[in-house]
């Protein structure tokens, strides 16, 4: 049912590089961020992680160059990881490792661009063959800049980026749900256990 769905007609597929649908911001070098900091809180790719399982579906505003704003869909280039920031960490500044895209959500959905860029077999293709450096292979802002992504029509990228937050939401609430039950499992165990 769903691949009747969210299956798009060929037609109405447009290839696009990242550069020419989004600005892309970075963040602050280190020596900026250090002096920066000293006043406002950094957002981390803990903070990213945490932003990819809450499906944030709010209201967006463009943010300020180095800050994060709920809404903001962001990618980690060391974990080669996006996610749309949400209210717990709006107003963070931001290292250079994360970019920032801003573009006309009227066009592109946000959701719909973290899935791609989190699943999609194309960009982790495109990944791997443009990664620079001789000894360590780095993902670059160029890299992301220059990377080509199949975009449906917007109700097509809504509809999967919906289901692909949720998802997200729901494996949260059950690695949760796994984590107090283990707790409380292992609580009794404890009681029973001489060696504790």
């Amino acid at each position: 049912m769903f691949e009747r769905i969210l299956r798009p007609k060929y037609s109405e597929v447009v290839l696009m590089k990242l550069k020419d649908i989004s600005k892309i911001i970075g963040g602050l070098n280190s020596q900026r961020l250090r002096d920066a900091s000293r006043d406002s809180v950094v957002y981390t790719a803990d903070d990213l992680n945490h932003d990819l399982s809450m499906g944030y579906h709010g209201d967006y505003v463009f943010s300020d160059k180095g800050m994060v704003n709920a809404g903001d869909v962001v990618f980690h280039l060391m974990s080669a990881t996006s996610a749309v920031v949400s209210m717990v960490n709006d107003g963070k500044l931001t290292s250079q490792n994360i970019l920032k895209f801003q573009f006309d959500r009227n066009v592109y959905d946000p959701w719909y661009l973290c899935y791609v860029l989190n699943e999609a077999q194309s960009i982790k293709h495109q990944l791997h063959n443009m990664k620079e450096g001789t000894v360590s292979k780095l993902i670059t802002p160029t890299t992301i800049r220059n990377l080509c992504v199949k975009f449906p029509d917007i109700n097509t990228q809504q509809q999967i980026g919906f289901i692909y937050s949720q998802m997200l939401v729901v494996n949260r609430k059950k690695q949760q749900y796994l984590q107090k039950q283990n707790e409380a499992i292992l609580g009794i165990l404890r009681k029973k256990d001489s060696n504790e």
